[in-house]
């Protein structure tokens, strides 16, 4: 006898536990058979605090591991890479160090089979011989002393296991079978105390190995002999941005955790670098520490935690240093098209390489237009394009192929576009600063994963948990607006509260404070006029679409209604499905060099917005949302959009907003995926409107 379906529960703790097959979304009719599989505790994605001295690590919600299935030494066809869901139990799942986990398999009588079973799962693994894995050079944490990133950090675990199915399926009895999944990354514990530096916030850590050992990157691990190998995108260090800031103090440490390559770093000398706020974000501080490993210490190995303790000086000192400059480099965490500024001051970054970088450009395939296969650049001088307060950005200006600027006292928050461009004024790239007082990332809990996210819009200055009805902080939740697939921002309606009616664009002015007007929007060309290069020449104009095309702001040669793949630009917010997009797993997209986001943040996909629940609305100002199944909230107001058809204001007042995701609708249209608030599922599009973005954590 064949069982359609069975329901496989990963049961990861001493003491198995079952899963409920209610949460399962199971076909019908469907015969069920379980099976527990029982691993030891060291299988888990986040460190519990250490009560005893033990280091208990825990399951958090949304956790998936992915499997691979063989039936009697033969692969299944339709069990390669499938996904097991964390399910909630007593005493098991999120919090504890007990998790079941659920899968769908097709399964027959007296039968064997062998599971290979790895942590976190990944959309595009590759095969069981060789499991695509990445370790990002930027990490976030997304509160103090909390370790629940260290899963969608890049941390990996590996187990096999084997079940065997008796003759009679009718009466098939649950058993346990044990596996034991074993750590293939390292963790790194910084543990901070400070009398002398008490009060100060650490926004930031990097921890720098020796000239050529790579400590982060692509990677594969190869189970036959073991081994995790990188393979591309390698770097020497990791930064670890913490967005909230940790306050240091004497008597109680601040605890960092970062997912590192157990690479040998035996008898050689590490360089922990820290970025520090003054209590009141009145100054920056940057202190760097060298400190040698002992020679007879192992290497960063696989599957254990290596805590540096560091008390931090006032001064330099005893393998101390403190930077003596008084500009902050904002691109020393990472470049991205976005820098976050907090405080007042000097800053600068590096305006030779464009986005994230190299690897934000893909390997061109038949739906990539990518406009180079260079991130470099060589501008010659700088400009403030436009500010959103008259005096946020007090000057500009180009130092050897950096970008130097001063955030004013004067005015606390706000969004600028800075440009750099060659000898003939030709802009070569631009990129957005905003002026916001981070707060802590909402953890976002979808049915097919775990996000950590920001609690804000992309370039909103305020956020809240709350409905949200004064107009001046309603008008700050906002954010700015963006065409998809586009790297640069647009200033919103002047207006936003309940009785508005305007649509007037919210005033920008250059630097010396007079208002900057802009450009009218051309329509888009059917003859590559208006391309990639085209917004990045001209980064203040939008594109609409007219009456005469189909929505699609970026034109090609080709006819642009009807023409598939081979000229559309699908992977430009890298999605890596491209419009092939499978709403039941998590996709694993890809940060390139057009996205808009912040360093270590990506526009999210799909799924992540099925973590949102309405939970009130504020007439046709905003939802209140519920993201995690819990208690957080979060507030998301209803922005209205940029018309794609005149680059003018759509449905101001009329209670309507989207949100854009990394998708894209489909093979032959114009339509990329956006998520209407308020209501559920997803639109298909014209990528020409001007929607708002959220940003979520840098993924795999």
């Amino acid at each position: 006898m064949k069982a359609k379906y069975i329901i496989i529960a990963l049961a990861v703790g001493i003491f198995a536990t079952g899963c409920s097959t209610a949460e399962l979304e199971t076909p019908s009719p469907v015969e069920k058979h379980t099976v527990i599989l029982s691993a030891d505790c060291s299988t888990k994605t986040s460190l519990a605090p250490e009560a005893d001295g033990s280091r208990p690590v825990l399951w958090k919600a949304g956790d998936m591991l992915g499997l691979f299935v063989n039936e009697e030494g033969a692969a299944m066809a339709d069990a390669q890479n499938v996904l097991a869901r964390l399910c909630e139990g007593s005493g098991s799942g999120h919090g504890y160090s007990n998790g079941s986990f659920a899968v769908d398999l097709a399964i027959s009588a007296s039968k064997t089979y062998d599971l290979c079973i790895y942590y976190p799962y990944i959309a595009t693994a590759g095969s069981v011989s060789e499991i695509s894995h990445r370790i990002p050079a930027v990490q976030t944490q997304p509160a103090v002393s909390d370790s629940r990133h260290l899963g969608s950090s890049g941390a990996f675990s590996y187990a096999t296991a084997q079940f065997s199915t008796p003759s009679n399926m009718d009466y098939y009895e649950t058993p346990v079978v044990n596996f034991t999944m074993q750590h293939k990354t390292s963790t790194i514990q910084l543990s901070l105390t400070s009398a002398d530096m008490a009060g100060w916030k650490v926004k930031s850590a990097t921890v720098s190995a020796p000239q050529g050992v790579y400590i982060a990157g692509d990677m594969k691990y190869t189970p036959e002999n073991d081994q995790l190998t990188l393979t591309g995108n390698m770097s020497e260090s990791i930064t670890l941005n913490v967005p909230a800031g940790a306050s240091l103090a004497a008597d109680a440490a601040v605890d960092l955790y970062l997912v590192a390559f157990p690479a040998a770093i035996a008898g050689k000398e590490l360089s922990i670098t820290y970025t520090l706020e003054a209590a009141d974000a009145s100054a920056v501080k940057v202190v760097t520490h060298t400190r040698a490993v002992r020679a007879e210490s192992k290497a960063l190995a696989a599957g254990t935690v290596h805590v540096f303790n560091e008390v931090l000086p006032a001064a330099d000192g005893e393998g101390w240093t403190y930077s003596t400059s008084d500009t902050f480099d904002l691109s020393a965490r990472g470049t991205a098209n976005c820098y976050i500024v907090s405080v007042p001051g000097k800053y600068s970054f590096d305006a030779t390489v464009i986005g994230n970088g190299q690897k934000g450009i893909l390997t061109p395939v038949e739906t990539t237009f990518f406009h180079t296969e260079n991130a470099t650049i060589e501008p010659t001088q700088a400009s403030l394009l436009w500010q959103t307060a008259p005096g946020l950005i007090k000057s500009v200006s180009f130092e050897d192929g950096r970008i130097v600027f001063e955030k004013s006292a004067d005015v606390e928050y706000g969004n600028a576009l800075i440009a750099a461009m060659n000898a003939s004024g030709t802009i070569l790239w631009s990129w957005h600063i905003w002026c916001t007082d981070m707060g802590d990332l909402l953890t976002y809990v979808s049915p097919t994963g775990t996000y950590e996210g920001m609690d804000r819009n992309l370039g909103a200055t305020f956020a809240a948990s709350a409905k949200v009805t004064g107009a001046e902080q309603l008008k700050r939740t906002v954010g700015m607006f963006y065409q998809w697939g586009r790297k640069d921002p647009f200033v919103g309606p002047k207006v936003f509260d309940s009785g508005r009616t305007s649509k007037e664009i919210d005033l920008m002015y250059d630097i010396d404070g007079n208002t900057v007007t802009r450009p009218t929007a051309p329509a888009a060309s059917k003859s590559a006029g208006q391309s990639i290069q085209y917004t990045i020449k001209n980064p203040k104009t939008p594109i609409y679409t007219g009456n005469s095309t189909s929505g699609d702001w970026f034109a090609l040669s080709s006819p642009m209604s009807g023409g598939g793949p081979a000229v559309r630009a699908y992977y430009l917010w890298g999605n890596p499905a491209g419009y092939k997009y499978d709403s039941y797993s998590k996709p694993t997209p890809v940060k390139t060099i057009y996205d808009p986001c912040p360093v270590g943040y990506m526009v999210p996909t799909m799924d992540f917005y099925n973590s949102f629940k309405k939970v009130s609305s504020t007439s046709n100002l905003g939802f209140v949302m519920n993201v995690d199944g819990g208690s957080t909230q979060t507030w998301l107001p209803i922005a209205s959009a940029m018309s794609s058809k005149s680059s003018a204001w759509n449905w101001v007042g009329d209670g309507i907003g989207y949100m854009w995701t990394s998708s894209y609708g489909s093979a032959s249209g114009t339509a990329a995926r956006s998520i209407r608030m308020g209501y559920t599922g997803f639109n298909g599009l014209n990528n020409g409107y001007g929607f708002n973005v959220r940003c979520i954590q840098e993924t795999h």
